[in-house]
């Protein structure tokens, strides 16, 4: 609970190279929509979906989320 408390800096996320999807819920208080609009656009090529959810999407609206991941695999090339 302590390091919950502890500012850290955020990971340069610039630097990751592989296919991305953020999925946020838009209701989500920890981390919602502000959080993945930044990542999206720190993360070059990632794809933002955002959800009418809180923080559990996965379990909230599990079809639109398994949806979501299973177009997002089945759009990735194979290299």
């Amino acid at each position: 609970m302590r390091s919950l408390s502890m500012p850290t800096a955020p990971p340069d996320l610039s630097k990751v190279k592989c296919p991305v999807l953020i999925i946020v819920g838009e209701n989500d208080l920890y981390m919602g929509v502000d959080q993945g609009k930044q990542a999206s656009k720190a993360i070059g090529g990632s794809k933002l979906i955002i959800l009418p959810t809180g923080h559990a999407a996965p379990l909230e609206l599990p079809e639109k989320f398994n949806s979501a991941v299973a177009d997002f695999l089945s759009g990735l090339k194979e290299g």
